[in-house]
């Protein structure tokens, strides 16, 4: 056989292995749901036909095994026979099906399986009716030592489905008006559960209601009435320390008004890591029957809580209850002067004022107050930092309720600057 020749039979030989060893990566990696779709919404034949292939998986696979073989024979065959000998065939045609012929197809297709697979069907269903008479044999003697050996057969799930698999049908879904855009909304937030962590959705540390286990009866229906909430956090020593929880409704059902000891409705509160996820938590919580849960630091420290509440609107949007008000956090009173709940998150603080209030360590604004000023700074108190200049105008126990915020000129515009 001339070079030439045999050169020739080698570079078919190779497409025709790289394209069967491609093409069964691709197979295997093709999204079900995705090809679903494609079939039964936009009508495409193409993609029907590979679903009902990817059903039955194991002829198809022989086929393509069979064609990998066929193709690595052909190029080997062709060189040995060539004046290159069966050294040339070992030195030229192993590297070239290593690369060419497995590595780089199977990469490809790994990247593109569904357009890939979807493209050159056509080709590889004649090649399945040219070698179905040995793919068939093969296949059954497959199953039948399966059979023989006492395993079970593999077979491709068509039900696997990742997450990202999921969002692009709703997308797709959306856009086709299958669904409304508020219902793929939600859908998305639940599949962001199993990503979302605890202490993405906690109410941060500085914003717990919470009483000691010292506190009075009196005390804790005060606190339920003024902060509308249901349940109240109770520490030992301090908030690092929460040993459990009140319920208002027991509280203000007790028979006995007159005993100040609020020991006997405290009940067990479940604790969870920071990191712990979403999706868990809920588990945990439903589990459990607790309606909230205290998140700790790496140091076992209270970090925040969360409620099912917070999970919930983690799926709908914000629940308003009959407790809350619908008023803005952020109020401008002067010019560059501005009235902020502490709980403003600095991103929103940021926009209303014009100016980046910026602080790695903190998310709200109380916390940054609190982190600038090293300490729980007191009422009335003034703070200057940078170009910000803060009055606390309600704090007490372990947090900050509100504080002005003005923004001071820039050096070089004040006063002597608008003479």
């Amino acid at each position: 056989m001339t070079p030439i020749t045999a050169f020739a039979i080698l570079f078919v030989a190779v497409i025709f292995t790289a394209m069967f060893a491609g093409y069964e990566t691709g197979f295997v990696s093709v999204n079900p749901i995705r090809l679903r779709f494609l079939a039964e919404e936009e009508h495409q034949k193409r993609a029907a036909r590979l679903l009902r292939y990817h059903s039955h998986p194991d002829q198809m696979l022989t086929m393509l095994l069979i064609g990998t073989n066929i193709g690595t024979v052909a190029a080997t065959l062709a060189i040995s026979r060539s004046p290159l000998g069966e050294l040339g065939a070992m030195l030229i045609v192993t590297p070239l099906l290593l690369l060419f012929g497995e590595i780089v197809p199977k990469s490809v297709f790994r990247m593109h399986p569904n357009r890939l697979s979807l493209a050159l069907l056509p080709a590889v269903e004649l090649a399945y009716v040219l070698l179905s008479p040995l793919a068939a044999p093969v296949s059954w003697l497959t199953r039948a030592l399966f059979r023989t050996a006492g395993a079970r057969e593999q077979h491709i799930s068509p039900l696997m489905a990742t997450r990202d698999d999921v969002r692009v049908l709703v997308d797709e879904s959306a856009d086709h008006g299958t669904i409304e855009p508020e219902e793929r909304r939600m859908i998305h937030s639940v599949i962001n559960l199993q990503a979302t962590q605890a202490k993405e959705i906690m109410v941060p540390r500085i914003d717990i209601q919470a009483l000691p286990d010292t506190a009075t009866r009196q005390e804790l229906v005060d606190l339920l009435v003024e902060s509308g909430r249901t349940r109240i956090p109770i520490y030992r020593e301090s908030i690092d320390e929460v040993i459990g929880v009140v319920s208002a409704h027991e509280v203000l059902l007790d028979t006995t008004p007159d005993n100040p000891d609020i020991t006997r409705f405290i009940h067990e509160v479940k604790h969870v890591p920071d990191s712990m996820k979403v999706d868990d938590l809920l588990q945990e919580l439903r589990k459990t029957k607790q309606h909230l849960a205290i998140v700790t630091d790496e140091y076992g420290g209270t970090d925040g809580l969360v409620t099912i509440e917070d999970i919930l609107e983690e799926i709908f949007g914000d629940i308003m209850d009959e407790h809350d008000r619908e008023e803005s956090q952020i109020h401008q009173v002067g010019q560059n002067a501005y009235v902020i709940d502490a709980r403003t998150y600095l991103e929103d603080a940021s926009e209303a004022v014009g100016v980046a209030i910026e602080d790695d360590e903190v998310e709200t604004v109380g916390g940054w107050v609190m982190h600038v000023a090293g300490r729980i700074p007191l009422q009335g108190e003034v703070i200057t930092h940078g170009r910000f200049r803060i009055t606390v105008l309600d704090a007490g126990g372990n947090c900050i309720a509100k504080i002005r915020l003005e923004l001071l000129p820039e050096p070089g515009t004040g006063a002597s600057a608008n003479k």
